[in-house]
């Protein structure tokens, strides 16, 4: 078979999905299509999205609204741009660019939600740093609440020597505390380490919180650049992003009233790389659609057999 010249019967068989796809969009039927590698996928997210603009373009102008495609990086964003232009009526972003776009606004809610996590967060921490059965703390939960609230005072005070001192090695590690900390804390210094994190852990989230009450944090930030989170610094990362986008669309009404107010139709490429909150987030979308009797069309673009996530 030459790819450059397929077949007749190829090309009708093309056809026709895109017919059965096209009859999906207008009577906004959600569907999912399942292509395997080369086997059109893109083409057919591509005519999708120029079926709906040549239809429905004018509708989706006067109520001003757009068409939402989300992909999964950067690279597809860019590359299903070029492949239908310029176009004022399609927005194209990966779905962390276009999630925080949606939600960046409700900050009051955002902060309400950052503060319940840094709260469970902090619960989470205690509790394992009195867990009998986490033997990293052993040393810790055999100090005396006396010894113990010593112990913690004195890493805190001493927090610029710890940082200076982490990443080197044991002995130069254990001569840096001896002065100040007892030996036998130190015997294992890996474990001690752990002690240390986690009492400074508590001490940042506990500090956060103080700070949302007292009005001082007013914000959450999302840092696109960053993998990991700094939650008592009020920064967020990807999967948190996430998990924030889909707490705040299950909570407020509005919000999901806004989003497929200004969105009817809404595409996934990718869908099989697409995270399992963001899918939640797309149902939440779906269910309230069908709740006020809202006319909604997601596709889901992919590959399942080039899933990278285990669901």
């Amino acid at each position: 078979m030459c790819l450059k010249n397929p077949s007749a019967e190829l090309l009708e068989e093309e056809k026709q999905i895109q017919i059965t796809i096209n009859s999906h969009i207008d009577n906004f039927s959600h569907m999912k299509f399942d292509a395997g590698a080369g086997a059109g996928k893109t083409h057919a997210l591509k005519e999708s999205l120029f079926y709906i603009v040549n239809k429905y373009g004018d509708n989706l102008k006067y109520h001003n609204q757009q068409i939402l495609c989300i992909t999964y990086t950067n690279i597809a964003t860019n590359e299903i741009k070029e492949r239908i232009g310029n176009s004022s009526l399609v927005k194209v972003s990966t779905i962390h660019e276009r999630i925080w776009e949606l939600i960046k606004d409700y900050q009051k809610e955002l902060v309400q939600i950052h503060q319940e996590k840094v709260s469970n967060e902090l619960i989470e921490t205690q509790a394992e740093l009195n867990n009998p059965n986490n033997t990293k703390y052993k040393k810790f939960q055999r100090l005396n609440e006396s010894e113990q609230e010593t112990l913690k005072q004195i890493l805190l005070d001493n927090r610029e020597l710890y940082y200076t001192n982490k990443d080197k090695n044991t002995a130069t590690f254990r001569t840096a505390f001896q002065e100040i900390v007892d030996s036998s804390m130190m015997s294992n210094v890996g474990q001690f380490k752990d002690i240390i994190k986690a009492i400074y852990k508590i001490e940042y989230f506990q500090i956060c919180l103080e700070k949302i009450s007292t009005g001082e944090y007013k914000s959450v930030i999302y840092d696109s650049t960053q993998n990991n989170d700094s939650l008592y610094r009020m920064k967020i990362s990807h999967d948190t992003l996430l998990e924030y986008g889909l707490k705040i669309v299950d909570r407020y009404e509005t919000l999901k009233k806004i989003i497929i107010n200004k969105f009817p139709y809404i595409l996934v490429d990718e869908y099989q790389d697409t995270a399992e909150n963001v899918i939640k987030i797309i149902n939440a979308l779906s269910i309230y659609s069908e709740q006020i009797n809202f006319n909604l069309f997601i596709g889901y673009f992919g590959d399942r057999a080039q899933n990278i996530y285990d669901t």
